[in-house]
């Protein structure tokens, strides 16, 4: 073990810890050279901590791993120093830190992991990067949790538990390398304190893991070599160095860069970056094969360029050639000159003008301008643009077949190799692909999957090798050499007469040449190329139809040009945004592992990896990379909605019989082109979803098919290639019914406790019980009314009561719900609620517990989901309270205080055959309105009275004729501390309508296990009550532990 690098890298952990750091390197922005930290297996331990010595630092060779010599240079902690901590500390220190260039800013933390609990969606990893010291965790792991940290001198990246390329089956330790990155205009000349945490977001809690530090220093080719002597310090006694002597290479890279002459030097300080997004080149380096207008385009686009791209390379070779001829031609005319000055000073009358030397002169004189033109014009003509490296491009496209000549001698290269292979198979696989469909036996998975990726990999070889024609090596070079064309300074040596050849001619040097915008392209490139043989072996390697279809759909070079389309979700990200960049406010992190758009981030050198993300559930890596984070955002279920594809088509193309069709489904409209290979002639109108019934049919011997039934009585048959292609479109086209429609205009919001208006006591009828004294607004102390005290007649016990009720829980066993919920007594739940039709009452409100037509479930998705939320009893999933309250559907009862002054009002009610314009007025009035609705006096009061007894039907009557479900009450508890307490102190126990139901739970047994569900609370989210109002739930009010679960599993997902 090194003396040295033992106290110079404070490594400790937390002892809960289930990750534990093994080695840590920091590559360099080419990953060609590494530090490597590495941690000693011997661990300390204290009460509350554990703790590794560093073994060995030292700089390895990425590519052939052998160390490269060099000494390091340390700086004292000055923590170490100023707390003098004792081994109990968990901020225990070492008296020096490691210091690491500025240029090495990319981590890859090697790790041990118990894969115990890991596939829990809730969970993350936090990689927290921060300037100096954090000494007060719970303070910090607070900032954290409320988002309130400052990004000045903080970054968070973010990975989910199931992104890890472990095995969860497997109780073993497993090692894998995470891949992160931090900022460099932050932590530079800083102490870098870099812990990682834990996050559960269902639990809205975070743990501390492991936590390390080391010093960032500035770019070694930056320092001058007194800078070593003075390092910056927080508040540090004069640091102990190791000086490394400064290498001959390094000086001449330093003065390099002042060698240019004025006029170039002005105009490349004058030059701006260009700031491109990452959308911007996510569409230049698109590569989608998968069949339809965007793909056959894109080959439509390589094959009319190519012909100009071969004729204009062809022209730049004859140009180069004739520079080339020019130059020498130049060189003899200048000599012919000299020579014919000399003979004219010989014919001269007298021999004096000789004896003035005229002749050699005027030649030098000639030559000093001559010569650094012919000499710089050698240079560019041999170095960078040569044309022995044009000839190369040349030869790659001399033998490509123009338009009008497919049939030409050039027949056996790869690109028409390519193509035939790529038109035979498509013309073979959809004529056998429309027999299959076609074919009512048995349909084996194994023999599509083989077609699909037959098909698939001619696609991708056909598209590669037109791609190739103008991103190969040759061309790829010659664009690197102007990049560097572009910054290359003259010569000082050459009083600035000449370029600097030997800058150019050094691999090293000449990197510095290349300007932050070329190096971004470069790179970027060169990770396409990387990415596209990737992704040709990731189709290979598929193992079923599904999994083929994530591949193509979801790769990391897929990223739809449409932008209606254009909503990608990633998973796999690697560094962390500027402070001055934050990703859009509403982070979707979703059971896909998605995240939010970052299409509109400015690309920099330190997030380059952000433009290849995907949104695959497929990890084929052993390492995985964070996300970058601006915590504190709302997590939501953003379900798609919008879906593209090859469909076949009873009736497509306006032809009878079966045909494919590009189906695009977009803002909730479906649009279906008759020509799918360009995808511009629409056959019909746009059918409207919301308007429309889908369910999944057989149709005749086709299988795999679905049907859109719309509100004008039309039906559409379509066929996908197998189940799970057609699940897909049926849930997309779900989720694209709940889009708003235009055709609902804004309602008037509801007043909120925060207007000024003040409510006067309540009074009650004689013989009534005393339930008004509830505080609903919290105005001057003058008009507040008398604490409410449930507590003193039907609500004494803090403790929470129970009832027994509903069905046992075998009954939702089969998950048969329409049976379910038609086979309740006494309901009518088997005829619409609002137009009475007896067909197709397959859908739901669950916030109003009532069941509906297809026609009438459509007018309510247009509601919008804040009015009536829509599921449907066959496709929709119900799960704990949600699968509960359908057991408590009445349609008999809701009309009977929803339409109770219907009649009164002169309105008619809907029927099955009503308009869809009638409908859709009625519906209005009677939920959005609630033009109907059944008038109730003290409505708040009773809301709480049926809650008190968990009266469900009450409950929701109240809450649909208008009881506030954000109301706040005063409660006194009943014990002896808050009976002594004082008018004033009884009333901080003001909590939230939400908060006391939460002591409100209906318990179902069965097989002896009893669970608890909080069906009053669910009702009252359901119906708007604001979770985020709650920050902290009242401890005093006696809630049970499943209670607070509860609480925090809403607020997490809402």
């Amino acid at each position: 073990m090194d003396p040295v690098s033992s106290i110079a890298f404070p490594y400790y952990e937390s002892k809960e810890s289930r990750i534990s750091l093994n080695k840590l390197f920091l590559a360099n922005e080419t990953d060609t050279t590494r530090y490597s930290i590495q941690l000693a297996d011997e661990i300390g331990e204290s009460s509350s901590i554990k703790t590794k010595k560093c073994s060995l630092i030292s700089k390895i060779d990425t590519g052939t791993q052998e160390t490269i010599p060099e000494l390091f240079n340390y700086i004292t902690n000055g923590s170490y120093y100023d707390n003098k901590q004792s081994v109990e500390s968990p901020l225990v220190t070492t008296p020096l830190l490691v210091r690491i260039p500025l240029s090495y800013y990319r981590i890859k933390l090697n790790v041990s992991i118990d894969p115990i609990e890991t596939e829990s969606p809730d969970k993350f990893l936090l990689i927290i990067k921060s300037v100096g010291d954090t000494e007060n965790y719970e303070q910090f792991k607070d900032l954290i949790i409320n988002g309130s940290y400052d990004s000045n001198n903080t970054e968070i990246s973010k990975l989910s538990y199931s992104q890890l390329p472990i095995d969860n089956t497997s109780k073993e330790i497993q090692r894998i390398i995470i891949n992160d990155s931090f900022h460099q205009d932050i932590f530079q000349n800083n102490k870098l304190s870099i812990s990682l945490w834990e996050l559960d977001s269902k639990m809205n809690d975070c743990s501390h893991l492991f936590n390390f530090q080391f010093w960032v220093d500035q770019s070694v080719n930056d320092f001058k070599h007194d800078e070593y002597l003075t390092p910056i310090n927080l508040t540090a006694p004069p640091p102990l160095t190791f000086m490394k002597p400064q290498q001959e290479s390094e000086k001449h890279h330093t003065t390099s860069k002042t060698l240019r002459s004025l006029n170039r030097n002005e105009k490349l300080a004058k030059r701006k970056p260009t700031s491109f997004t990452i959308a911007d080149f996510r569409e230049g380096f698109n590569f989608n094969i998968e069949d339809g207008p965007e793909f056959r385009k894109s080959l439509q686009r390589y094959e009319t360029n190519l012909p100009d791209f071969k004729k204009i390379v062809g022209h730049l070779l004859n140009e180069l050639k004739s520079l080339e001829i020019y130059l020498k031609k130049l060189a003899n005319v200048r000599n012919r000159m000299v020579d014919h000055i000399g003979k004219l000073c010989d014919l001269q009358f007298n021999p004096l003008l000789n004896n003035l030397d005229l002749k050699n002169q005027f030649s030098q004189s000639l030559e000093a301008i001559f010569e650094p033109f012919e000499n710089n014009m050698k240079f560019f003509l041999k170095d960078i643009c040569d044309s022995k490296l044009v000839a190369k491009i040349s030869n790659l496209v001399t033998s490509y077949p123009t338009s009008g000549n497919k049939e030409s001698s050039g027949d056996h290269n790869d690109i028409s190799h390519n193509r035939k292979n790529f038109e035979s198979t498509s013309k073979e696989y959809y004529n056998w692909l429309n027999k299959y469909l076609s074919n009512e036996k048995e349909r084996p998975a194994l023999k599509l999957l083989t077609k699909r990726k037959n098909f698939e990999l001619y696609k991708f070889d056909y598209l590669n090798s037109l791609n190739l024609i103008t991103n190969n090596q040759y061309f790829n070079q010659l664009l690197e050499n102007f990049f560097k064309f572009l910054n290359l300074p003259f010569d000082k040596a050459t009083n600035y007469k000449l370029l600097s050849f030997d800058q150019f001619r050094d691999v090293k040097l000449s990197q510095d040449l290349l300007g932050e915008d070329f190096l971004i392209y470069l790179n970027v490139l060169s990770r396409f190329n990387s990415e596209k043989f990737q992704f040709r072996q990731m189709i290979e390697a598929c193992q079923s139809n599904e999994e083929l279809t994530n591949v193509i759909r979801h790769n990391r070079l897929n990223h739809p040009r449409n932008l209606n389309l254009d909503k990608m979700k990633n998973s796999s990200i690697n560094s962390p945004i500027t402070p001055n960049q934050q990703l859009p406010s509403d982070q979707n992190i979703s059971d896909n592992n998605n995240i939010d758009d970052i299409s509109d981030t400015l690309v920099t050198k330190n997030n380059l990896d952000l433009i290849f993300t995907s949104d695959s559930p497929l990890n084929h890596q052993s390492s995985v990379t964070a996300v970058p984070v601006k915590l504190n955002n709302h997590l939501d279920d953003d379900q798609n909605s919008e879906m593209s594809g090859i469909l076949y088509t009873l009736g497509g193309q306006g032809k009878p019989g079966w045909h494919k069709e590009w189906v695009v489904l977009n803002q909730g409209r479906l649009i279906e082109y008759s020509d799918w290979r360009n995808g511009q002639l629409p056959i019909n109108k746009p059918i409207d979803i919301a308007l429309s019934s889908i369910k999944p049919i057989k149709h005749e011997k086709r299988q795999f098919c679905f049907e859109i039934f719309t509100s004008a009585g039309n039906k559409h048959v379509f066929q996908a290639i197998n189940e799970d292609e057609r699940n897909k479109w049926i849930k997309a086209l779900y989720n694209a019914g709940q889009v708003t429609s235009q055709l609902m205009s804004p309602t008037t919001p509801k007043a909120t406790l925060n207007q000024p208006n003040i409510q006067k006591p309540v009074t009650t009828k004689p013989n009534s019980k005393n339930l008004s004294k509830i505080i609903t607004d919290f105005g001057p102390e003058q008009y507040r009314a008398p604490p409410m005290i449930p507590g003193q007649s039907l609500d004494r016990s803090v403790s929470p009561i129970s009832i027994q009720s509903g069905p046992p829980l075998s009954a939702y066993k089969d998950k048969n719900y329409l049976q379910m919920v038609r086979s309740i007594s006494n309901t009518d739940n088997n005829i619409c609620l609002d137009c009475g039709s007896q067909e197709g009452v397959e859908w739901v409100s669950i916030n109003f517990l009532g069941s509906f037509c297809i026609n009438c479930s459509s007018c309510h998705r247009n509601l919008g989901s804040h009015v009536s939320k829509i599921r449907s009893l066959k496709l929709d999933n119900f799960n704990k309270e949600s699968e509960v309250l359908l057991n408590y559907i009445n349609n008999k009862k809701i009309n009977e205080f929803l339409e109770a002054n219907l009649q009164t009002l002169g309105d008619k009610k809907i029927n099955p055959l009503s308009s869809n314009e009638d409908r859709l007025a009625f519906i209005k009035n009677k939920y959005v309105l609630k033009k109907y609705k059944k008038e109730i006096d003290s409505i708040n009061d009773l809301l709480i009275k049926s809650i008190q007894k968990i009266n469900l039907p009450d409950i929701l009557t109240y809450i649909i004729c208008g009881a506030d479900v954000n109301m706040q009450i005063q409660i006194s508890l009943n014990n002896s501390k808050s009976n002594e307490k004082s008018k004033e102190s009884r009333l901080s126990n003001k909590i939230s309508l939400f908060e006391y139901s939460l002591r409100k739970f209906v318990e179902i047994t069965e097989n002896e296990i009893t669970k608890r569900y909080f069906l009053v609370s669910e009702l009252l989210l359901l119906n708007g009550f604001n979770i985020n109002s709650i920050k902290e739930l009242n401890t005093e009010i006696g809630l049970t532990d499943e209670a607070i679960e509860y609480w925090k599993d809403k607020r997490a997902r809402l």
